[in-house]
């Protein structure tokens, strides 16, 4: 009886309400975080660190980008693709 239940639990589970959650929540907590770092680095007159970090965190929004969309990895790598092909 346990497991029957167990299983009927786990199919209703999805991953929809954890990339809501992320989407809404995480991401904004993160990019505030950033600004607050950026902006601490450049008081301190460290500008090329807080532009390798700006580059680097571009890069992994980007990827974090593509995966809350449903075929986004295909769509960006059709823009790749069209950019050399034409």
């Amino acid at each position: 009886m346990i497991i029957s239940n167990a299983t009927v639990v786990l199919a209703q589970l999805s991953t929809g309400e954890a990339q809501n959650w992320l989407a809404d929540n995480l991401v904004p907590l993160v990019l505030c975080l950033v600004g607050i770092g950026l902006m601490v680095l450049g008081a301190k007159g460290e500008i090329s660190k807080s532009l390798t970090a700006i580059g680097g965190i571009v890069i992994a929004l980007g990827v974090i980008g593509l995966s809350f969309f449903p075929g986004g990895v295909r769509s960006a790598g059709e823009f790749i693709a069209g950019l050399f092909v034409g």
